[in-house]
């Protein structure tokens, strides 16, 4: 029998960066469009009954997306497909430290683990490689191509690279529409930043602060920092809830200090030299893990009129890891032990 002890720190960094940079013109009809568009008809006889009465009458209508729970459950229960709406609001009840563990509170959505966080997650029962992603429209790919949870390589996006505090809203889509891109046969998974889009306020800050203490290795840990700030300005008013320029900045960092105990064996399985799965190994491992999560966004917007918005967007989430093991191993234990001859299956004594 041997003994063997091994110190092996590991530091890894893994970091998601989407950045998002594009200028566009919408078209938004607004309530004298429809007017104009309903006066301009022919009046052809008996079309009168096929156009509603109250269509010269019919308001403005401002979408708004807000990070509201009744906001997130409408949404859900007016889509035309099946889907899980879950609001920012929802997520930073739950002490939750990345978005796969967010995710994994979701109806139908399954989490798997990693190191004391989660990682992956399932849809509907079906293999992270199955599913898809996006952060900010932008698709997500496999910054681990081979720490896939189920085999070697492959496309699951690993989830616990982003922060909650990183995320405004989150939205499975479990059965996609004509319009949506086919991502995945599990569902696709919709993650969104902060957004300067439809902000009523002039100027606003949030703060969330949060921390802990473990007592038995003496650290402060976890510790929890969200911070956002934004607002509208622009046409000679300084920050105006009618100004034509909003932002939105966000940063997001958790720190977390982790420390596990782990026993695991080995056997041996080479009959009839020894007896099935006989211990031949043990090894008794503490592993020290300290990971620092950290998500920002920027959000730059102009809407000069109802019909057109120009955007700038970036977004950056990701970690570094500084994980160190400690390991004792007891090997060769199996050698030496004969087989029983009275019993295949059995030992008997190497003493004389």
């Amino acid at each position: 029998m041997g003994v063997k002890k091994v110190n092996n720190p590991i530091l890894k960094t893994v970091l998601l960066s989407t950045l998002v940079a594009s200028v566009g013109s919408a078209y938004i009809a607004t309530a004298a469009d429809a007017t104009a568009a309903a006066n301009a008809q022919p009046d052809v006889k008996g079309t009168d009954k096929l156009r509603p009465p109250d269509l010269a009458t019919l308001q403005e209508v401002t979408v708004t997306a807000d990070r509201l729970i009744s906001t997130a459950r409408f949404d859900q229960k007016a889509a035309l497909n099946v889907m899980e709406v879950q609001s920012a609001q929802e997520i930073a009840k739950y002490p939750d430290f990345d978005a796969s563990e967010a995710l994994g509170r979701m109806p139908g959505i399954s989490m798997n683990g990693d190191s004391g966080e989660g990682r992956f997650v399932n849809i509907r029962g079906m293999d992270a490689n199955y599913d898809g992603a996006t952060y900010g429209g932008v698709t997500l790919l496999n910054t681990n191509p081979y720490g896939t949870y189920f085999n070697g390589t492959g496309r699951a996006v690993e989830f616990d690279t982003i922060p909650t505090g990183a995320i405004d809203r989150m939205i499975v889509t479990m059965t996609g529409l004509p319009d949506h891109d086919a991502e995945g046969l599990g569902g696709s998974i919709e993650l969104s930043p902060r957004s300067a889009a439809h902000l009523t306020r002039s100027f606003f800050f949030d703060g969330d602060v949060g921390g802990g203490y473990e007592a038995e290795y003496s650290n402060f840990s976890p510790a929890r920092l969200d911070l956002a700030v934004g607002g509208r300005f622009g046409g000679g008013h300084g920050f105006s809830d009618t100004g034509p320029f909003s932002f939105v900045l966000s940063f997001a960092e958790n720190d977390d200090r982790r420390h596990f105990d782990d026993l695991e064996e080995s056997y041996l399985d080479a009959q009839p030299a020894y007896p099935d799965k006989a211990v031949d190994n043990y090894q008794l491992r503490h592993y020290a893990n300290h990971r620092k999560r950290t998500g920002y966004s920027g959000d730059l917007e102009y809407t000069p009129n109802d019909r057109s918005n120009y955007y700038i967007r970036y977004a950056v989430a990701g970690y570094t890891e500084w994980d160190t093991k400690f390991e004792q191993r007891y090997t060769s234990m199996g050698d030496g032990w004969p087989v029983d001859p009275a019993n295949p299956a059995g030992f008997s004594s190497p003493d004389p």
